[in-house]
């Protein structure tokens, strides 16, 4: 779980760099690392809600919460799939030049 949560950050960390530094390629960075940091959110959700049982659904532990924030992320700015086909790049031969 915990080399999910770092891959996933500096995924985030690295599109929000090209970002601010205006990239062209910024985008699809952004989009694959949304793809890829919700997803991997909610598999580490999950697995911490299969580790607490059925007290993970009880509103006491926060994970429920976690679990539902998650879901509702990978949701909002486009589903799945339509950040699969944005970060797709029709032209692209090969490994993506950074």
């Amino acid at each position: 779980m915990a080399t999910d949560l770092v891959a996933s950050r500096l995924m985030v960390r690295n599109a929000a760099e090209h970002l601010d530094s205006k990239s062209p390629i910024a985008p699809r960075l952004c989009s694959m690392a949304k793809l890829f940091a919700t997803d991997k959110c909610f598999d580490i959700c999950n697995s911490a809600l299969q580790l607490h049982g059925g007290y993970g659904y009880l509103k006491d532990y926060a994970v429920q919460q976690y679990m539902r924030d998650t879901r509702v992320h990978q949701i909002l700015e486009g589903k799945q799939r339509k950040q699969n086909v944005h970060s797709f790049d029709p032209q692209l031969q090969g490994p993506m030049k950074l």
